[in-house]
């Protein structure tokens, strides 16, 4: 080779060596980039994920003072459609549980005047999600509050008790 074609040989090595040196700069820069915008994402996500755990609650679903949540009767509906583990209690007296209005189906007579009593029956339920109504909220919310205080961990009183359960429109057992 003479002197010119060496010395073209090198000018393209050195132009082409360049070329690479510029495109390699350039790929550190797009992954330092795409580094940075990973790392955003990841602390977006976490900060997400902690604010979710700490700020968000279920739809539907409210946690009381007394410790236990209240849903609507239609929330309560699907919790018994979606899930085996929901034992549901029926605090109304016998009369009414056995009576023309009828009861959940499914739903364990327990009247709230001899619940006590009947805690030594109610404790293999403890670990589940007790779904709790009497005839109105008051007397639910009162079962739902012994129970949580006796130590029932997932206690759920369903809002407007066994009337709201009807006026919506929902199905019911009768013993009869």
């Amino acid at each position: 080779m003479t002197d010119s074609g060496q010395q073209t040989a090198d000018s393209r090595q050195r132009t082409t060596g360049s070329r690479y040196r510029v495109l390699d700069r350039t790929m550190n820069k797009v992954s330092c980039c795409l580094l940075s915008v990973v790392c955003c994402l990841s602390v977006v996500c976490c900060l997400s994920v902690v604010f979710c755990l700490t700020a968000c609650r279920t739809v539907g679903v409210s946690r009381t003072a007394n410790g236990f949540a209240e849903v609507s009767p239609m929330i309560a509906a699907e919790m018994i459609l979606d899930s085996n583990q929901v034992v549901v209690l029926d605090v109304r007296t016998p009369e009414q549980y056995r009576g023309p209005e009828g009861h959940i189906g499914g739903a364990l007579s327990a009247p709230f005047d001899s619940i006590e009593r009947q805690l030594p029956e109610l404790l293999p339920y403890q670990g589940q999600t007790v779904l709790v109504y009497g005839e109105t909220s008051n007397d639910g919310a009162l079962a739902a509050k012994l129970l949580t205080v006796a130590g029932f961990r997932n206690v759920v009183h369903i809002n407007g008790g066994m009337q709201a359960w009807i006026e919506r429109g929902y199905r019911v057992v009768n013993s009869r």
